[in-house]
């Protein structure tokens, strides 16, 4: 069964109101009584036909909506594909802020996954500049990437949250020896697997289709307030639009601070339609979903460490007693899902890059991490020349440049920079070939 996810607004204010869920089992039924509850006032009738079909709300937002900047009813919008929180607060805001951008923009030609040491960074702004430099001009990048990501929650964003109408041209996959531990216990994916969005998700059977909500091709048409849509299908949505030459997206200031799908059973998606209904509503922009990043997903970090007061506020952690490195073990399900992730992209026919992100000189200073960063590196290298990807090692590239990191394993701002341009003008990444991909929507 697929839920799909959705929400009235109110043209004189910015009243909530409880989304409704309908189970696409009885649209043919009860499509017609539903889109009248939708359109003709709504939330009373569409609440009492879902307490009588036995049906839950989940609230849209618990925060009550600033007023538009201009009248709601001066353009029709996308309804926003709301879903149970995955018990991950920054999963939930790159589902939604990626549905935003998918709506706008289509998928994009790179999309950045990882755990916080990618989402801080890789700037997907600055690699579509340096892209445009080379003359890769209108190619777009996203970060997709989720504090505390491991191997295992990549392949899950990537098989069971993502449709292949909302995949890129390019993976980068960018992280570290933490992802891959399979020694450690795994928090965030854990945490995801035991919340009601995964829940629904498992009964979904498929993956979320955030794109299936693709915007009205015309805000002033009177008839998309009485079109129920049923023809949009996986291969028609979610579609990249025509680019201009030069592109660029605007930034946000932030605040401080699969395997087969036999193996997943996901099945064939491809005879899945998904529900699409035009309303009049007005989507929370990209700084209301998550304020602390850009419209690219990206986190904006300007913090610049200092190893010497660095170390006067946090004590020296020995490799030995760090959580992330012991106990250390890097065969097991982390190395199960880096396969199945590289196993996916093949079967997509996806160039999957990975890149091990710089390490500062006081972090590699202990020989304990030392050591298992090199052990680290082997096993990548052998994994990418086993399974097809490419391998970028920048674990030791600018261990000295203090003013790139935010902490001892983190960049910041300079250093994300630094890091996409690198990715951008290195000759071993064939950008030529790989930007010559066809998405996987189109093929």
């Amino acid at each position: 069964m697929m839920n799909v996810f959705f929400q009235r607004g109110s043209a004189n204010s910015a009243m909530k109101s409880a989304p409704l869920i309908v189970s696409l089992r009885h649209k043919a039924r009860l499509g017609g009584l539903l889109l009248a509850a939708v359109l003709l006032g709504g939330s009373a009738l569409a609440n009492e036909w879902l307490a009588r079909s036995g049906k839950a709300t989940e609230p849209f937002n618990s925060r009550p909506e600033p007023e538009p900047s201009t009248p709601l009813d001066s353009a029709l919008t996308p309804l926003v594909h709301t879903f149970p929180s995955f018990n991950s607060r920054r999963l939930d805001q790159q589902i939604r802020l990626y549905q935003h951008y998918l709506t706008q923009q289509g998928p994009p030609d790179v999309l950045i996954v990882g755990s916080s040491r990618a989402l801080q960074g890789v700037d997907p702004q600055v690699l579509q500049e340096a892209l445009a430099a080379r003359g890769f001009r209108g190619v777009r990048a996203y970060n997709f990437s989720i504090n505390g990501a491991t191997a295992r929650v990549v392949n899950l964003i990537l098989q069971q949250v993502l449709s292949p109408n909302e995949l890129p041209r390019v993976i980068v996959w960018a992280d570290g020896s933490r992802a891959f531990n399979s020694g450690r216990p795994d928090i965030t994916y854990n945490g995801i697997v035991a919340s009601e969005g995964f829940r629904q998700l498992r009964q979904l059977q498929a993956p979320l289709f955030l794109s299936s909500l693709a915007p009205s091709p015309d805000p002033q048409s009177d008839a998309n307030l009485s079109t129920l849509s049923t023809r949009a299908t996986p291969r028609s949505v979610g579609r990249p639009p025509a680019r201009p030459a030069a592109e660029q997206s605007r930034r946000s200031e932030p605040a401080e601070g699969r395997g087969s799908e036999a193996q997943t059973g996901l099945g064939d998606r491809s005879s899945i339609t998904p529900l699409v209904i035009p309303a009049l509503v007005r989507q929370p922009t990209p700084a209301q979903i998550a304020p602390d990043l850009t419209p690219l997903g990206f986190q904006l970090v300007v913090t610049r460490y200092n190893p010497t007061t660095y170390f006067q506020q946090f004590p020296r952690v020995p490799g030995r007693y760090d959580s992330n490195y012991f106990p250390w073990q890097l065969t097991g399900v982390q190395t199960q899902a880096t396969v199945a992730i590289a196993q996916f992209a093949q079967q997509q026919r996806l160039p999957l890059i990975f890149v091990s992100l710089p390490l500062s000189r006081e972090h590699l200073a202990d020989s304990f991490r030392r050591r298992s960063e090199q052990q680290f590196r082997q096993q990548m290298q052998q994994l990418a020349a086993q399974h097809g990807f490419l391998f970028q090692d920048l674990s030791q590239r600018w261990p000295t440049q203090s003013h790139y990191f935010a902490d001892p394993s983190h960049l910041n701002r300079e250093g994300a920079r630094a890091v996409a341009q690198h990715l951008a003008t290195d000759p071993a990444l064939p950008w030529s070939r790989l930007l010559a991909t066809p998405f996987p929507n189109q093929r």
